[in-house]
């Protein structure tokens, strides 16, 4: 067979890939599927936060996917080699006079032309433009056999060649030339004896196509049949690689946790690691507290807490919060008033209770004028009216619910703004409270409305005047049971005059501004006034606090 293929001239050859093709194309399949695992193999290796370890059971697949492609590709360039070497000759499909020989695999396959019953040459096109010819060999009793030739030239070439050497051997067989007869046919002398092969053969026989073995080495799994052979590969490879994977990135995992020192580290490892979680679990507490320490937040500190509240933590977290509360202080006590000497005790009581309750939360309670005061207020006006001989606009409807939220919201957003540039939210926070609660440290802000005896006419109306309000302020700072807390008291008179800025419609009488719009200008004075005076009353004029 080997000197038989050595002649090119007594056969034809399919276009399979050379030797040299076929190991370049495998061994470029083989990095490439090498280099994905090994992609797969060290994505997100040694990450705490990324590498899932034991928990990332689906990365399997990839692993069998790229682990059975490299086997495959493998055990199919070990075939080739045997084959080049057991047969001395570049594996592939061989076609002499009367005989077709497959030595792509194991074993070789061999055809006996003789008994083909016909043998038929189709051109195929594509688009109206030549493919490529096939040549289809036709059998009574197996399946037909077809040949692909890409080059129209070399397809008729491959007919004229076939026939050729089909005739030298009618030609030599009717010389009785035994010498050309096997030179053209090496499996003439087999078919001869009508395929007859030892009975301790084990190649079967179906019809005229015969499987010979040859060589012994082809008949070892790993050879024979390389797909069934990786897939017993990659059953066994898969899950061990995957095993050691994750044993070597489990150590990579917890050392990188120790080196980042970080409660979330060190809870990935817990969460997905395996051979180090007792002792990773152990540590975390004290990790976390190292942590969150370092961000100076109160808030933080008390969620870790509650987190682990049966880790010892609490002496060294209450430490920790105490000096935040203690450098809140000092830092107030930098840029507080010193006029006052009651408001840095007051401020230091608040402090101790909101860290002791850890509920920062300060309401701010306005209490409004009652009822009864403003009807009081409106009954004074009534009286002035006799004096001044004009009706006087009453004044208790525009110090209502809806025209004094608003003002006292302002008042509000002012205190919280420069409380802020001291206080973080989780050591002091101020929120206005609709109720008084007494539970809660307080600011009470109570006001107070009163007639101050001037009465003021509009430039442009002399059927209305307006009383003059006084507006008293009485602040206190209200910690438990404190029984002297820290005292603001103001009270804001009106000027002599003051100016209305208003619009009216186009083409109404200019009759002066709206009612509400007098009383309102008034009372917007007087809590512009509460704004300034009551942070001046808390912090120094040059503080960052106060100009804030």
């Amino acid at each position: 067979m080997a000197k038989a293929v050595a002649d090119g001239d007594s056969h034809l050859r399919d276009e399979g890939p050379s030797n040299a093709l076929f190991y370049v194309l495998r061994g470029l399949g083989i990095l490439l599927a090498a280099g994905i695992f090994l992609l797969i193999l060290a994505d997100s290796f040694g990450d705490p936060e990324a590498d899932k370890l034991w928990s990332n059971k689906d990365i399997i697949a990839g692993f069998a996917l790229f682990i059975g492609a490299i086997a495959y590709l493998a055990l199919v360039v070990r075939r080739r080699m045997v084959l080049n070497k057991a047969f001395n000759f570049p594996p592939g499909q061989y076609l002499f006079a009367f005989t077709m020989i497959d030595a792509r695999k194991a074993r070789l396959e061999v055809v006996d032309l003789t008994e083909a019953r016909a043998i038929q040459a189709t051109e195929h096109t594509m688009n109206g433009a030549y493919s490529h010819t096939t040549f289809e060999f036709s059998f009574h009793d197996a399946r037909p056999r077809v040949w692909k030739i890409a080059n129209r030239g070399r397809a008729e070439q491959f007919g004229a060649k076939l026939s050729a050497l089909q005739q030298a051997v009618r030609d030599a067989d009717a010389r009785n030339d035994l010498a050309t007869l096997m030179r053209l046919d090496p499996f003439i002398e087999i078919r001869r004896q009508d395929w007859a092969l030892p009975d301790n053969s084990p190649a079967p026989q179906r019809g005229r196509v015969r499987d010979l073995l040859a060589h012994p080495l082809l008949a070892h799994p790993l050879v024979a049949n390389p797909l069934v052979a990786a897939l017993a590969l990659t059953l066994v490879l898969a899950p061990s690689l995957w095993v050691a994977r994750n044993a070597a990135a489990d150590f990579a995992v917890r050392a990188e946790a120790k080196r980042l020192n970080t409660e979330s580290a060190y809870t990935a490892y817990i969460r997905n690691g395996w051979f180090h979680v007792r002792e990773m679990r152990a540590a975390v507490p004290r990790v976390a507290l190292a942590e969150v320490i370092g961000r100076n937040s109160v808030a933080e500190l008390r969620a870790l807490l509650r987190r682990y509240p049966d880790d010892g933590l609490q002496a060294d977290a209450g430490k920790a919060i105490h000096v935040l509360y203690a450098n809140a202080l000092a830092k107030f006590t930098a840029q507080a008033t010193t006029s006052d000497p009651v408001l840095l005790a007051s401020m230091e009581k608040l402090l101790r209770v909101l860290e002791q309750s850890g509920d920062p939360l300060v309401a701010i309670h306005f209490t409004r004028p009652g009822g009864e005061q403003l009807a009081e207020l409106d009954a004074s006006i009534k009286e002035s009216e006799k004096e001044v001989g004009r009706k006087i606009i009453p004044a208790s409807v525009h110090f209502g619910n809806d025209s004094a939220a608003p003002r006292e919201a302002r008042i509000a957003q002012g205190l919280q703004a420069a409380f802020r540039t001291i206080f973080p939210n989780d050591v002091l926070n101020l929120a206005v409270t609709a109720k008084s609660d007494t539970h809660l440290p307080r600011l009470n802000i109570r006001y107070q409305i009163a007639p101050s005896g001037a009465v003021y006419f509009s430039e442009k109306s002399n059927d209305r005047a307006f009383v003059g309000l006084v507006a008293r302020f009485q602040s206190a700072l209200e910690v438990g049971d404190t029984v002297d807390p820290w005292r603001f008291d103001m009270q804001v008179v009106p000027p002599d005059n003051f100016t209305v800025n208003y619009q009216m419609p186009n083409g109404a009488v200019n009759s002066g501004p709206a009612d509400s719009l007098v009383y309102s200008v008034m009372a917007e004075r007087a809590f512009d006034a509460l704004a300034v005076q009551i942070r001046a009353a808390f912090f120094r004029p040059d503080s960052a606090a106060f100009k804030r």
